[in-house]
Protein backbone atom coordinates (compact mmCIF):
# COMPACT_ATOMS: atom_id res chain seq x y z
CA UNK A 1 0.00 0.00 0.00
CA UNK A 2 1.84 3.61 -0.91
CA UNK A 3 1.62 6.37 1.73
CA UNK A 4 -1.12 7.95 -0.54
CA UNK A 5 -3.41 4.78 0.24
CA UNK A 6 -6.47 5.24 2.45
CA UNK A 7 -8.06 1.93 4.04
CA UNK A 8 -10.34 0.57 6.32
CA UNK A 9 -12.33 -2.19 7.16
CA UNK A 10 -15.69 -2.41 7.93
CA UNK A 11 -16.35 -1.82 11.76
CA UNK A 12 -13.70 -0.59 12.47
CA UNK A 13 -14.28 1.69 15.67
CA UNK A 14 -10.86 2.07 17.19
CA UNK A 15 -10.02 5.16 18.31
CA UNK A 16 -7.91 6.58 15.59
CA UNK A 17 -10.13 5.82 13.02
CA UNK A 18 -12.09 9.02 12.27
CA UNK A 19 -15.02 8.58 8.93
CA UNK A 20 -14.31 10.20 6.19
CA UNK A 21 -18.19 10.55 5.06
CA UNK A 22 -20.65 11.97 6.90
CA UNK A 23 -24.78 12.13 6.17
CA UNK A 24 -25.74 15.39 5.68
CA UNK A 25 -28.87 16.65 2.99
CA UNK A 26 -26.55 17.54 -0.25
CA UNK A 27 -29.73 18.95 -1.79
CA UNK A 28 -28.03 22.78 -2.40
CA UNK A 29 -24.02 21.21 -2.36
CA UNK A 30 -22.22 21.72 -5.58
CA UNK A 31 -20.83 18.96 -7.80
CA UNK A 32 -17.53 19.18 -6.09
CA UNK A 33 -19.05 18.78 -3.10
CA UNK A 34 -21.01 15.57 -3.98
CA UNK A 35 -17.59 14.25 -5.44
CA UNK A 36 -16.15 15.00 -2.13
CA UNK A 37 -18.68 13.10 -0.44
CA UNK A 38 -18.15 10.35 -2.48
CA UNK A 39 -14.66 10.00 -2.10
CA UNK A 40 -15.23 10.30 1.95
CA UNK A 41 -17.89 7.64 1.45
CA UNK A 42 -15.32 5.57 -0.80
CA UNK A 43 -12.66 5.76 1.65
CA UNK A 44 -15.06 4.60 4.45
CA UNK A 45 -16.45 1.91 2.45
CA UNK A 46 -13.26 -0.16 0.37
CA UNK A 47 -9.97 -0.53 0.47
CA UNK A 48 -7.37 1.44 -1.46
CA UNK A 49 -4.75 -0.35 -2.74
CA UNK A 50 -2.68 2.26 -4.89
CA UNK A 51 -2.69 5.96 -5.42
CA UNK A 52 -5.43 8.89 -4.73
CA UNK A 53 -9.28 7.94 -5.98
CA UNK A 54 -10.30 10.65 -8.60
CA UNK A 55 -14.18 11.51 -9.27
CA UNK A 56 -14.64 11.62 -12.86
CA UNK A 57 -17.88 12.36 -13.21
CA UNK A 58 -20.71 13.94 -11.30
CA UNK A 59 -24.26 14.56 -13.49
CA UNK A 60 -27.63 15.84 -11.75
CA UNK A 61 -30.63 13.86 -12.94
CA UNK A 62 -33.53 12.06 -12.73
CA UNK A 63 -34.40 8.20 -12.30
CA UNK A 64 -35.77 8.17 -16.10
CA UNK A 65 -32.09 10.29 -16.90
CA UNK A 66 -29.93 7.37 -15.07
CA UNK A 67 -32.21 4.92 -16.47
CA UNK A 68 -30.76 5.69 -20.32
CA UNK A 69 -27.04 5.59 -18.99
CA UNK A 70 -27.11 1.72 -19.29
CA UNK A 71 -26.69 0.93 -15.17
CA UNK A 72 -29.72 0.27 -14.60
CA UNK A 73 -33.03 1.32 -13.74
CA UNK A 74 -34.00 3.06 -10.04
CA UNK A 75 -37.65 3.53 -8.71
CA UNK A 76 -38.26 5.61 -5.28
CA UNK A 77 -41.18 5.09 -3.58
CA UNK A 78 -43.18 8.15 -2.33
CA UNK A 79 -41.52 10.17 -4.71
CA UNK A 80 -37.92 10.87 -6.62
CA UNK A 81 -35.41 12.19 -4.80
CA UNK A 82 -32.79 14.99 -6.23
CA UNK A 83 -30.03 12.35 -7.82
CA UNK A 84 -26.58 12.96 -8.62
CA UNK A 85 -24.25 10.07 -10.40
CA UNK A 86 -20.81 10.46 -9.35
CA UNK A 87 -17.80 8.06 -10.70
CA UNK A 88 -14.77 7.50 -8.73
CA UNK A 89 -11.81 5.74 -10.77
CA UNK A 90 -8.97 4.26 -8.33
CA UNK A 91 -7.55 1.01 -7.39
CA UNK A 92 -9.85 -0.63 -4.81
CA UNK A 93 -10.48 -3.85 -3.02
CA UNK A 94 -14.11 -4.32 -2.45
CA UNK A 95 -14.13 -7.69 -0.16
CA UNK A 96 -14.77 -5.86 2.94
CA UNK A 97 -18.28 -4.01 1.18
CA UNK A 98 -21.50 -5.65 2.70
CA UNK A 99 -23.23 -7.37 -0.11
CA UNK A 100 -19.98 -8.40 -1.76
CA UNK A 101 -19.69 -11.09 1.14
CA UNK A 102 -22.33 -13.07 0.04
CA UNK A 103 -21.04 -13.68 -3.29
CA UNK A 104 -17.74 -16.72 -4.14
CA UNK A 105 -14.82 -14.49 -3.88
CA UNK A 106 -14.15 -17.14 -6.66
CA UNK A 107 -16.12 -16.01 -9.04
CA UNK A 108 -16.29 -12.04 -7.70
CA UNK A 109 -14.08 -9.51 -8.77
CA UNK A 110 -12.56 -7.69 -5.41
CA UNK A 111 -10.60 -5.57 -6.98
CA UNK A 112 -11.68 -2.82 -9.36
CA UNK A 113 -10.87 0.45 -10.98
CA UNK A 114 -14.45 2.25 -10.92
CA UNK A 115 -17.26 2.89 -8.77
CA UNK A 116 -20.63 4.49 -9.64
CA UNK A 117 -22.79 5.88 -6.79
CA UNK A 118 -26.14 7.55 -7.26
CA UNK A 119 -26.84 10.17 -4.27
CA UNK A 120 -29.47 10.74 -3.05
CA UNK A 121 -29.50 14.47 -2.85
CA UNK A 122 -31.86 14.89 -0.10
CA UNK A 123 -30.45 12.20 2.16
CA UNK A 124 -27.38 13.32 1.44
CA UNK A 125 -25.86 9.55 0.37
CA UNK A 126 -25.83 6.57 -2.20
CA UNK A 127 -28.89 4.46 -2.63
CA UNK A 128 -27.11 2.65 -5.22
CA UNK A 129 -22.98 1.86 -5.79
CA UNK A 130 -21.77 -0.41 -8.75
CA UNK A 131 -18.59 -1.40 -9.30
CA UNK A 132 -16.25 -2.08 -12.61
CA UNK A 133 -13.24 -3.90 -12.98
CA UNK A 134 -12.57 -1.52 -16.02
CA UNK A 135 -14.32 1.41 -17.14
CA UNK A 136 -17.26 -0.99 -19.35
CA UNK A 137 -19.99 -0.54 -17.18
CA UNK A 138 -19.50 3.47 -17.08
CA UNK A 139 -18.82 3.86 -20.48
CA UNK A 140 -21.70 5.54 -21.89
CA UNK A 141 -22.27 7.13 -18.74
CA UNK A 142 -19.15 8.97 -18.99
CA UNK A 143 -19.38 9.53 -22.66
CA UNK A 144 -15.91 8.01 -23.46
CA UNK A 145 -15.34 5.62 -26.29
CA UNK A 146 -11.67 4.68 -25.04
CA UNK A 147 -13.77 3.16 -21.88
CA UNK A 148 -13.22 -0.72 -23.00
CA UNK A 149 -17.16 -2.04 -23.77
Amino acid sequence: MTDNAQSHSEGDSSPEHQPFFRVRPLINASAEEVGQSAIDYTRDQFTILSGTPEVVLTRRMTAAEFSVTGLGQMGFGGGEPPIMLVVVKGDFDVSNFGRFRAFDSSSSPTQVKYIGYVFDLRAGMPCLTATGLTGEYFRRALNDPSLPD
